[in-house]
């Protein structure tokens, strides 16, 4: 992050905070009302959110583990038996209990990930200003709106692509005092931003940020009734954010290390038409294999396919939760 922005509420500058913020939104919104209109489109816009999620997103994740040497060597379980790790105990589940199992952890694991990865940006919009909010506060907020709004989408029965996902129903009692608790964190909430603009500590793109994760979960989770499109739209926002808030990292981290090891490397992870390139070719093999899988043609593939998503999703969320985390100051 550059320093000079740290307590001017930016992560790098107006533009780049216009199109972090803005541009994700805007996606999801158009994408949730084209396929409300035209609903057949679903694996269509479904293939581009693998496109840009489960391929160029998670393919910048691995190109930060392997940047150098030192991080090479500092993980490099995670680019050996790990995923061969995760991907064996997923085929041994699916394979003993079903795809149920399976479709229900990669779609709620996805969604924690969603939501884990926006208190990021969000922590990170609110130390870069000067706001006020209580820590706790900003933590309730950004986390309470998508429980309340899966527990919703949970009470009337969960699918995802084609598929049953376990879920449970806590009953209309709990789920009221859930939504009440909710409403009032959200209402406490306004309450230190309008404190802030009174103080001059008010942050506009946190502001911003914190709207914009409100109105995702709800178009995803509340509004959507198809528990596929919803994620779909979710998985967009998420992924776009990912990517610029990786490529500002890598453009960030170039400039400390110009004579790196892998030059070519390093090229291609700052070129995000390159990397979508790499996503577009893997994400037709992946429409392919959905269309083999939707025409009842090898059943058997779809646990070895979301196997083999998981393998390399729930690797990177490991990663991510690890990577980023910024090493804590040992006292002299």
């Amino acid at each position: 992050m550059n320093t000079a922005s740290i307590k001017k509420g930016t992560m790098r500058n107006y533009t780049f905070d216009a199109w972090l913020v803005l541009f994700p939104l805007l996606v999801a919104i158009i994408s949730a009302v084209i396929l409300i209109l035209n609903p057949e489109y679903t694996f269509l816009v479904l293939a581009g959110a693998y496109w840009i999620g489960s391929n160029t997103h998670s393919a910048m994740t691995y190109t930060k583990v392997i940047w150098n040497k030192s991080t090479r060597q500092k993980y490099y379980h995670f680019i050996t038996w790990v995923p061969l790790l995760i991907f064996a105990i997923c085929i041994l589940i699916g394979a003993s209990t079903g795809s149920i199992i399976i479709i229900s952890v990669y779609y709620y694991v996805q969604i924690f990930h969603y939501v884990r990865q926006s208190y990021g940006l969000g922590t990170i919009y609110k130390k870069s200003s000067n706001d006020t909010t209580p820590n706790w506060l900003h933590q309730n907020t950004l986390y309470m709106f998508p429980l309340w709004g899966l527990l919703i989408t949970m009470h009337d029965g969960l699918s995802f692509i084609g598929d049953t996902v376990y879920s449970f129903n806590i009953g209309k009692h709990a789920l009221l005092l859930i939504g009440m608790y909710t409403a009032i964190i959200s209402f406490l909430w306004l309450i230190h931003q309008a404190k802030n603009y009174l103080h001059k500590t008010f942050s506009i793109w946190y502001f911003l940020y914190i709207i914009s994760h409100y109105i995702v979960f709800y178009i995803g989770l509340i509004h959507i009734k198809d528990d596929t499109i919803g994620w779909v739209c979710i998985s967009l926002w998420h992924s776009i954010q990912y990517v610029l808030f990786v490529w500002n990292h890598f453009q960030y981290i170039s400039k400390e290390d110009s004579e790196g090891e892998i030059q070519f490397l390093k090229f291609v992870s700052q070129n995000i038409y390159l990397l979508s390139l790499f996503g577009f070719i893997t994400a037709g093999l992946f429409v392919y294999a959905l269309d083999i899988m939707f025409n009842d043609k090898y059943i058997w593939a779809v646990p070895v396919f979301f196997a083999i998503a998981m393998m390399f999703n729930f690797n990177h969320y490991i990663l991510d939760a690890i990577i980023w985390r910024r090493p804590k100051k040992t006292a002299k």
